[in-house]
């Protein structure tokens, strides 16, 4: 099983990002990029977003996969791969 989410900067993720104005990136005081978490925003359908759904089915996908199969062989991630799982739009199931 290869999960592929788009990479952190491009085309794809832009897009694939849209979504409320609480997470889209802000340039703070400190004159740096900050973001606010989904996880830390009360009161927000993130369904009604593509990425909210797609990170919907991520955490299905990932709790049968841990629940179901038991081969735990990885193909490595790649170079410039992040552990998305803190920017997931919708609670971790598990």
């Amino acid at each position: 099983f290869v999960v592929h989410y788009p990479h952190l900067e491009s085309a794809s993720r832009t897009e694939w990002n849209h979504g409320p104005e609480a997470v889209k990136p802000q340039v703070g005081a400190d004159g740096k990029r900050h973001q606010a978490r989904a996880k830390d925003i009360e009161d927000e359908d993130w369904m009604v977003y593509k990425r909210g759904r797609v990170d919907a089915v991520f955490a299905q996908f990932r709790t049968w996969l841990y629940t179901n199969v038991q081969d735990e062989a990885r193909v490595p991630m790649c170079d410039n791969g992040e552990d998305d799982d803190a920017r997931l739009w919708v609670k971790r199931e598990g």
